[in-house]
């Protein structure tokens, strides 16, 4: 079974900014895996992606949940929101690590 997540109905934005909004996307996701194989995520209609959104939604999901990655695609992303979840991704350990550091310093 495969549901479908419609992030501008969800945040009803076309600009997906901070930790708040990732957080709805990412519980959104992980949410819906409960019952479905896959969950693909649909980005008609968003233009931009922050760092701060897209690490709290992808890059928490790959430091928390990596088992689970594989059954989460993205669909209808601009070249943007393409590139900054890509990042997000990509660099979610490095990102952690730097939030522990600013915090203990």
């Amino acid at each position: 079974m495969k549901t479908t997540i419609q992030v501008s109905e969800v945040l009803h934005a076309g600009a997906i900014t901070g930790r708040h909004s990732g957080r709805v996307i990412r519980e959104s996701a992980v949410a819906a895996l409960i019952h479905s194989s896959i969950v693909v995520v649909d980005f008609s209609g968003v233009d931009i992606i922050t760092q701060s959104a897209a690490d709290e939604f992808i890059g928490r999901i790959v430091r928390q949940h990596p088992k689970i990655i594989g059954r989460i695609s993205f669909s209808n992303c601009s070249p943007d929101v393409a590139g900054m979840l890509q990042w997000a991704a990509e660099n979610a350990n490095a990102v952690f690590q730097a939030q522990h550091a600013m915090v203990a310093a």
